[in-house]
């Protein structure tokens, strides 16, 4: 298992790199006026699998979006690198798709963003959103252990939401009704028995650790970190990661940039 995890991150992290850029040539495309509906009928395609939980061939039409995407940008030297790693990635997503994503919708809402960026021209959004996207695959396959019950399905849905839903406002009474299909206070208590830590602390948790892997993988502004990791106001963010980290997140910043010129 352990060898799996550490496979899947390697993978995920490359291709992250792949296809945020490819996101952000074809968003960059369709700032320039071309066509994206290609994208948007892939990514129709997999909506409609996943209201039938049809993990099977969801799996294939989640591979025909990101390669949609990557034909998209136009770079023929990417499609072949992407071809080899995704490979790789389509492996150990269909050995892990039905045991960690209980709901295939919060997968789709996952790719939601990257198709509504490239699709509106947004070009630095979209590379944002693919980051973020891969990022929420990684944590909740490094997170989640198949010989471990997460107290059940509700537990399992809620998690899987929160790792790919980062960037955006979370809510409890939205998430237990909508996502895990529980009572709020129900839905607090699995958090609490499952990580020791409330609903709030557990998103916050995950927020600044993601907010600490944005920092040293790229060299962001602090307001666009705060931002990609769901706070609109940077100050509170500082406040939050200072509280975690024992330092504002600019230092924290200069001490990793120190760290990689020694």
């Amino acid at each position: 298992m352990l060898s799996l995890i550490n496979s899947a991150k390697s993978i995920s992290e490359l291709l992250s790199v792949i296809e945020g850029f490819a996101a952000s040539k074809a968003a960059q495309r369709v700032s320039l006026g071309t066509d994206p509906t290609l994208i948007l009928m892939a990514f129709d395609s997999m909506l409609q699998l996943a209201r039938k939980y049809d993990y099977e061939n969801f799996a294939l039409s989640e591979l025909g979006l990101h390669k949609n995407i990557i034909q998209f940008a136009q770079i023929p030297e990417l499609l072949e690198i992407w071809e080899t790693t995704f490979q790789k990635q389509h492996i150990i997503f269909n050995k892990t798709l039905q045991d960690y994503w209980p709901d295939l919708d919060i997968l789709c809402e996952g790719h939601r963003n990257i198709v509504d960026n490239i699709c509106e021209g947004k070009i630095e959004e979209a590379r944002i959103s693919v980051e973020i996207y891969f990022a929420g695959i990684q944590h909740r396959i490094t997170n989640c252990d198949r010989g471990a019950n997460l107290n059940g399905a509700p537990l399992d849905k809620a998690v899987s939401y929160i790792a790919l839903n980062l960037n955006d406002t979370i809510r409890l009474q939205y998430v237990a009704r909508n996502i895990a299909k529980v009572s709020p206070c129900h839905l607090v208590r699995l958090f609490k028995n499952a990580y020791g830590m409330s609903f709030i602390e557990y998103i916050q948790h995950l927020r600044m650790t993601r907010a600490a892997q944005l920092i040293k993988n790229n060299n962001w502004p602090i307001n666009r970190i705060a931002k990609a990791v769901g706070y609109q106001d940077p100050s509170r963010f500082s406040q939050h990661f200072r509280r975690k980290f024992k330092m504002l997140p600019s230092k924290y910043s200069d001490s990793n940039k120190m760290m990689i010129t020694k």
